[in-house]
């Protein structure tokens, strides 16, 4: 049994970190506004984004352990995305240019509920089979 399965889960996780970086570095600093103004014309399209990205980061993490931690690795590929988003949410109050934001967090819950929802039917089938 392997402990982590670098396959195509392993390459989206790396993807989705990726693109999250980037998405707080061109909040934080102002740079590439072009890819949020585009969000920010669909209605609640910060919101979505959250959820997405962070909920597509959790699910990918957890499919990227899934064959070496089963249940109790899955909660916990989870918990680190939404420790990483609090602490992300809670860090812009030092950045001039964001603003904390409540329905952000909300947002991400949401996704991470999700991505944890999808990643135990994925367990619970696979234990079936």
């Amino acid at each position: 049994m392997r402990a982590i399965n670098f396959d195509r889960f392993a390459l989206f996780s790396l993807f989705m970190l990726l693109l999250v970086a980037a998405a707080i570095f061109s909040a934080d600093t102002g740079f590439a506004h072009a890819p949020i103004d585009l969000v920010q014309k669909i209605p609640f399209g910060d919101k979505w984004a959250h959820g997405i990205l962070y909920g597509s980061l959790a699910y990918g993490l957890g499919r990227s352990f899934l064959p070496g931690f089963y249940r109790t690795g899955l909660a916990r590929a989870v918990l680190c995305v939404g420790v990483f988003t609090c602490a992300e949410e809670f860090s812009q109050f030092w950045f001039p240019l964001r603003t904390v934001d409540v329905g952000d967090l909300a947002a991400n819950v949401i996704g991470l509920s999700l991505a944890q929802y999808a990643l135990r039917r994925r367990v619970n089938n696979t234990a079936k089979s």
